[in-house]
């Protein structure tokens, strides 16, 4: 078997990386890009990379492109949402992307076991304390919900209500999570200029007593820039809560708009049918 650096030329370093089993659907199912990248500047494919090991049959959904297109209007979200193409994975299969491609498992098809090598934030040697350095990770420290976990993974088994999820997060997703370099420099992570989330699952502190199928990240290298633990939830509401809050607000205006809208066309076409009575 052909070694993978000598079939992709990618020399990597891994930061961090999680084995999980079926159970990473609390932040896989849906549409996602493992990193986000904030500097409007950048426009370029970022050389910042996932890497997954399948050790069973699984598959995945991609946005074609979407690597490049950081932050796209909601007019080319959806037509970039057209193109999503589906792969088919085998156990034994790598594949490696670039860490900002919108993508996401799918976990609606049973299957006994989903084993899965997930390795984040993988960066050529040479470039990796250049982008180490701007990487703000983002782990839900004290603010873990195991709750929260139990019913994300029971949500991503029923097929209609994941895409349905899915299709609304994705419009956040593929506009940018809302986010932006004003965001970090005003809660104080100077140089910051990509986020790498760990959604709702809690690091781990590994045994090395053999395979730990727990979904736990598991950073692999020293110096990485965490988020503190008063910011979880502020930039947490910034990159996702706030699409939802401001586009249901407009969705719910836009509603009311329609309906007074034909409440005064009924009414002024009572008016006026009355008068031609008279």
């Amino acid at each position: 078997m052909q070694p993978i650096q000598d079939a992709t030329g990618l020399n990597l370093t891994v930061s961090k990386y999680r084995v999980s089993n079926n159970n990473n659907s609390v932040d896989a199912a849906g549409f996602h890009r493992d990193l986000q990248v904030l500097n409007r500047r950048i426009v370029t494919p970022v050389p910042v990379y996932t890497a997954l090991m399948y050790l069973d049959d699984s598959m995945m959904e991609v946005i074609p492109g979407s690597h490049t297109r950081y932050r796209m209007s909601l007019g080319g979200a959806l037509r970039s949402l057209r193109k999503r193409t589906k792969i088919d994975m085998k156990g034994g299969d790598v594949l490696i992307f670039h860490a900002s491609l919108i993508h996401r498992g799918i976990f609606y098809k049973k299957a006994a076991n989903r084993r899965l090598i997930q390795c984040f934030d993988c960066i050529p040697q040479e470039d990796f304390e250049f982008y180490n350095s701007k990487i703000l990770h983002l782990p839900c420290l004290n603010n873990c919900n195991s709750r929260f976990e139990s019913a994300a993974v029971a949500i991503a088994k029923v097929r209609p209500f994941i895409n349905l999820i899915n299709n609304v997060n994705y419009f956040n997703v593929a506009t940018g999570y809302s986010s932006s370099s004003d965001l970090i420099r005003t809660v104080g992570y100077r140089g910051i200029e990509f986020l790498s989330t760990e959604a709702n699952n809690r690091r781990l502190a590994p045994r090395y007593d053999g395979p730990e199928v727990n979904n736990r990240y598991i950073v692999a290298v020293p110096n990485l820039r965490d988020q503190r633990s008063e910011d979880v939830l502020k930039i947490y509401y910034h990159t996702m809560v706030k699409f939802f809050v401001y586009k249901l607000t407009l969705l719910i205006l836009g509603v009311l708009a329609v309906y007074l809208c034909y409440r005064c066309m009924k009414l002024c076409t009572h008016h006026s049918s009355g008068s031609r009575s008279v």
